[in-house]
């Protein structure tokens, strides 16, 4: 939705990207407040979302990885919505969660907006083919430039 806005209008695209991150990331919010104070009905929602008892995997995740695993929400196959309602459940910290949410939110949302504006509207069939390559990509490099802080930190 947010390509077709760049190109209709691109002196608001920045605007629109803002409003975009804003907006996923204030769902991603409720989302997570779902899964932190209303246990059943987080439940219900992941099976009727076809992942039930999706928590259990990804509370093991955040055990190890941390904050990483929320990263990965800029990788598409992983739903962010999912992703929100299970750090809920997890009792994930708060503050780490917004944080996260912020850069994975922006970083697609605005990637998304200077590829469009750069490369205009030929290269939407490829990020629609590729997104999920591209996003991959750039979600592995953030958890491996997170691996390299953390290993370097400690010496």
């Amino acid at each position: 939705m947010l390509a077709p806005m760049v190109l209709a209008r691109p002196e608001t695209a920045w605007r629109n990207a803002a409003i975009c991150t804003a907006g996923s990331v204030i769902g991603g919010m409720l989302g997570y407040t779902i899964g932190f104070s209303l246990e059943p009905v987080a439940h219900w929602i992941l099976t009727l979302t076809g992942h039930p008892n999706a928590e259990v995997p990804i509370q093991a995740a955040f055990a190890k990885y941390g904050v990483t695993v929320i990263l990965l929400g800029l990788v598409p196959v992983v739903p962010y919505k999912l992703i929100t309602i299970t750090t809920g459940l997890a009792h994930f910290s708060l503050w780490q969660f917004v944080l996260a949410s912020c850069l994975t939110r922006s970083t697609r949302f605005f990637g998304v907006t200077a590829l469009v504006k750069r490369f205009g509207p030929g290269l939407l069939p490829v990020i629609e083919r590729r997104l999920a390559l591209v996003a991959g990509g750039l979600a592995l490099a953030i958890v491996a430039a997170l691996i390299v802080l953390k290993l370097t930190s400690h010496h």
